[in-house]
């Protein structure tokens, strides 16, 4: 029998099953991963996920809120300069509190070159 041309074929990894990839008899089983059940407290775990990185931006939002570049971003850290960062795989995420620090230490007093004025002399 010839074999089956590559448009025929199910799509991998189901082998054209109907499956549910919720399923602890399925695809989550075979990763090693359980259903569970969240109940009616499931929405509040899933925004406690959601909410991880709440009080952290990325690298791109930064950049565009500094009006710089992701690469000037990039080459700062390089040099350790600018922002602390948390690495995660390979996303860059900035805490907005580290953020805040590093504007804080760079801000600068304007002082104003007043005219002097003149002392009357007795």
């Amino acid at each position: 029998m010839p074999p089956t041309p590559p448009e025929q074929l199910p799509p991998w990894p189901h082998a054209g099953a109907d499956v549910n990839p919720h399923s602890e008899t399925q695809h989550g089983a075979a990763l090693g991963h359980r259903h569970q059940d969240h109940g009616e407290h499931g929405d509040d775990d899933q925004d406690a996920v959601d909410n991880v990185l709440a009080g952290h931006i990325s690298e791109n939002e930064l950049a565009k809120q500094l009006g710089l570049t992701a690469r000037t971003l990039w080459r700062w850290r390089r040099q350790r300069r600018g922002p602390d960062v948390t690495v995660i795989g390979r996303q860059i995420w900035y805490s907005r509190d580290a953020v805040a620090r590093w504007l804080a230490q760079r801000e600068r007093r304007m002082v104003r070159e007043g005219r002097r004025s003149k002392q009357n002399t007795i």
